[in-house]
């Protein structure tokens, strides 16, 4: 079991790059043997302002800001033993303490090994023979010369020692001591003697001295010494520049020279020309750049990085049971902003019973930013769980959900959207580490709303707004005031923030005023007779292109009123959501005008092509389908995975024949229609064995994001590779043509049975036997087969065969 770390260390999680960044890769810088690392507190430091919350050590910033000593020691920790993979001493008495055992819990260990080894030793010493040792024998000396050369090296005096005796009489021991020349031969003074010794003429012959032969070898020093000179030309590191004015008669005189006029006179046809080649050729196209990338991409067997790099995940740890996602969105604005939604996972008895009873805490909608994966930067408070989410696409600080009750409700970011924005520029009382909990401001009247949780909900662009009776308005308002949900009580709804006065423009501040008052604009009932209701799932709304949005709508003939609406029987409905009007003038209820029944499961995702708005990519059950509005009930492709449900589906934002599926398994397919039709190109592991709940792609500057969101409530941000992502030379012509050609092959198909209608087969007419006729068939069936049946046992060995008469 896992044990509780003591007071002054914490356990810590480094990742595999802080491991490279602080030196102390596992197995390689640090082991089980030498687990100790000490790093810089300063390289920490500098990490936090580097990687701010991102970063590893940030569990314990308070202590390292605290912390005295210049170093930190970190231990690792092979076997987690606290639950991490390091952990750290958080303060230099801890540090000591900790040192002091490791050098306690070495020794011992020395020692016992060296008991160890000395119990092994005496065990081998005893297994070894004894061999007998005998008393060695002294021979007689043999002299060969050797003695004649130690006797030469001897020193052998030649007289006798010169004993000298210094006395002192004892009275004086122990007294100071002066000392002084002095030429006199006594000295009576103390009554001590003393006697002066002068220098000598040798004594004849001298001291004789033995001769001894030294070496010596004289080696020159060697040093080796260099010099360079750096010689840099003199540079001006400034400039500047002071521009002249000509007086007005020295730039009239110039104007009127005749020089110049020829001048111009004869340089106008060479302008005249580069600017004729420069409004018919880019002269800034780089040619070899897509050169390059019609190589590259030329197909997917030549690529080799086609993973999905997981680029973050965002896991919240404060709800109180098991969340799942259930949808997200990308802020419209701001890059690495995404709104997410959770529900909670459990069954329908147990919500019955939870209904009777107040809930601890509410349903959140969390909002995260790249800048900080650990805590979201806003909380967003719902009435119940909330099944889809989406960003007013206008004006962001706008939110709108869809309840599991059916309400729709609408959150009000105000001031606290300057928190996504991500500057540092705040208060104290605006902490960045707390996120605030916003509560809805309007809900929708739950008697004129769905009667079933709401499965999709989308806005409306601006220049789509449509009255009561469900035709297009026209208006130049700048902001999206009108959005469409669909729930499985057979009905899309269509709601305007405005209220009933949709003409008035509102403001944020006005929107309490629809506070459980807010009711539907126009109801889309779906229906394939009077007595069966479609419950919807997924919608799909075609709007204009976004040249079309920026510049206006100025003839409303050229929107369309027609839906892609999915169900949970696993059918794909196309239906105008403008009710018919009678001869009286009373609405009547919208007609459905297609089906595609191709799907064994609820429809869970249910997307348009960014590049061709009339093909929609539909998933559900264990297949999917890509339709086309232009060919009611057909399949221009289809795909399965047999055994595993499909969860969601999203069409590439840059490559117009390339879109993904995700799994129940928690796999990512990857599918390229120039490539294959019939098989995935690539499939991934995300989180297996948790599966995924959806899909929604982004495009963030030069990376393309994908947010995908597993049933155990961790949303994964995967970044897809170019190879997905940066279109090949033509594509968009190339998909078209292969999108076309398909459809004019189903096309064939439809006309040709609508033309040539296919025949019944008319049945031969019974042949009456008569009473002996059949008995007389079926004993020469029973003979056949009793025939057969002895041959087989004979082969069998099972059987004798009949003596054969004589």
């Amino acid at each position: 079991p896992m044990e509780g770390p003591p007071a002054g260390i914490m356990p810590l999680f480094l990742t595999g790059a802080t491991q490279e960044l602080f030196g102390c890769v596992c197995d390689k810088d640090v082991t089980p043997e030498q687990p100790q690392k000490l790093l810089p507190l300063e390289r920490i430091h500098q990490d936090f302002r580097d990687r701010a919350a991102v970063s590893d050590f940030h569990p314990c910033k308070a202590e390292m800001q605290a912390y005295t000593g210049s170093e930190v020691l970190i231990v690792f920790d092979p076997d987690f033993k606290y639950g991490q993979n390091f952990f750290v001493l958080l303060t230099e008495d801890a540090k000591t303490e900790f040192l002091k055992q490791s050098v306690v819990a070495a020794e011992a260990a020395e020692g016992a090994a060296a008991a160890e080894g000395k119990e092994d030793g005496a065990s081998e010493a005893d297994d070894e023979p004894v061999e007998e040792q005998t008393p060695r024998r002294e021979g007689a000396w043999v002299s060969l010369g050797s003695e004649k050369e130690i006797e030469e090296e001897q020193i052998i005096p030649t007289r006798e020692k010169i004993t000298l005796m210094f006395s002192r009489r004892r009275r004086y021991f122990g007294g100071s001591y002066l000392f002084q020349d002095s030429s006199r031969s006594s000295d009576t003074k103390g009554g001590a003697s003393s006697a002066e010794i002068r220098s000598q003429e040798p004594v004849a012959g001298g001291i004789r001295r033995t001769a001894l032969n030294f070496a010596s070898q004289g080696v020159p020093v060697l040093q080796d010494g260099c010099s360079q000179t750096n010689w840099v030309s003199p540079r001006n590191m400034a400039t500047q520049s002071e521009s002249r004015h000509a007086q007005s008669e020295s730039v009239q005189a110039v104007v009127e020279a005749t020089d110049f006029s020829e001048f111009l006179h004869n340089a106008l046809p060479w302008v005249e020309a580069g600017l004729r080649e420069n409004e018919i050729i880019n002269l800034f196209a780089d040619d070899y750049k897509a050169l390059a990338v019609n190589v590259t991409n030329a197909s997917l067997a030549s690529k080799e990085d086609t993973k999905l790099k997981e680029h973050q995940s965002f896991k919240f740890l404060g709800f109180a049971q098991d969340q799942s996602v259930t949808s997200c969105c990308w802020h419209p604005a701001i890059e690495g902003v995404l709104a997410v939604a959770y529900a909670a996972k459990v069954s329908f008895d147990s919500r019955v019973e939870a209904s009777s009873r107040v809930a601890p805490t509410k349903p959140l909608v969390l909002i995260w930013s790249f800048t900080d994966p650990i805590n979201p930067k806003i909380r967003l408070e719902a009435p119940e769980d909330i099944y889809s989410v989406q960003f007013n696409p206008s004006d962001p600080r706008i939110v709108a959900g869809g309840c599991f009750n059916g309400q729709v409700v609408l959150w009000d970011l105000g001031n606290h959207h300057r928190r996504l924005e991500g500057n540092n520029e705040h208060t104290k009382e605006d902490d960045q580490s707390t996120a605030p909990v916003l509560r809805y401001v309007v809900v929708s009247s739950i008697e004129a709303g769905h009667r079933t949780l709401i499965t999709d909900l989308i806005w409306l662009p601006p220049c789509m707004e449509i009255s009561r009776n469900g035709r297009f308005v026209l208006s130049n308002s700048k902001t999206a005031s009108q959005l469409v949900t669909a729930a499985a009580d057979g009905m899309v709804l269509f709601w305007d923030i405005r209220g009933n006065d949709s003409h008035v423009e509102r403001d944020r501040s006005t929107l309490r005023q629809l506070d459980l008052t807010w009711n539907p604009l126009l109801r889309v009932f779906l229906t394939m007779d009077s007595m069966s209701e479609i419950g919807g799932t997924r919608v799909s709304i075609q709007v204009p292109s976004r040249e079309v949005q920026a510049f206006g709508v100025k003839d409303a003939s050229r929107l369309s009123s027609h839906i892609f609406v999915g169900s949970e029987q696993g059918l794909v409905v196309y239906v105008d959501w403008r009710p018919p009007e009678s001869d009286t003038g009373k609405l009547g209820v919208q007609a459905v005008l297609a089906t595609w029944d191709f799907h064994g499961g609820p429809i869970l995702g249910l997307k348009r092509s960014p590049f061709f708005p009339h093909i929609v990519l539909s998933v559900g059950g264990s297949s999917f389908c890509v339709i086309s509005e232009n060919i009611k009930g057909a399949v221009l492709f289809r795909g399965e995975t047999p055994g595993v449900n499909m969860t969601g589906g999203e069409w590439s934002p840059t490559r117009p024949g390339v879109f993904f599926l995700c799994k129940s398994d928690g796999s990512v397919d990857v599918w390229d229609l120039l490539d294959s039709t019939y098989a995935a190109v690539f499939t991934q592991n995300v989180s297996s064995p948790l599966g995924l709940t959806g899909l929604v792609s982004c495009v963030a500057g030069k990376h393309k994001f994908m947010a995908a969101g597993d049933e155990g409530g961790t949303l994964h941000i995967l970044d897809i590779p170019d190879c997905f992502t940066v279109p090949a030379l033509n594509e968009i012509t190339s998909v078209e043509v292969l999108l076309e050609k398909e459809a004019q092959r189903i096309q064939y198909f439809v006309d040709r049975a609508k033309v040539k209608p296919v025949r019944p087969v008319e049945a031969a007419p019974a042949k009456v036997e008569a009473a002996g006729e059949r008995s007389t068939r079926l004993r020469a069936h029973y003979e056949e087969y009793r025939l057969e049946e002895d041959k087989v046992l004979i082969a069998l060995g099972l059987k004798k065969p009949a003596a054969e008469p004589e």
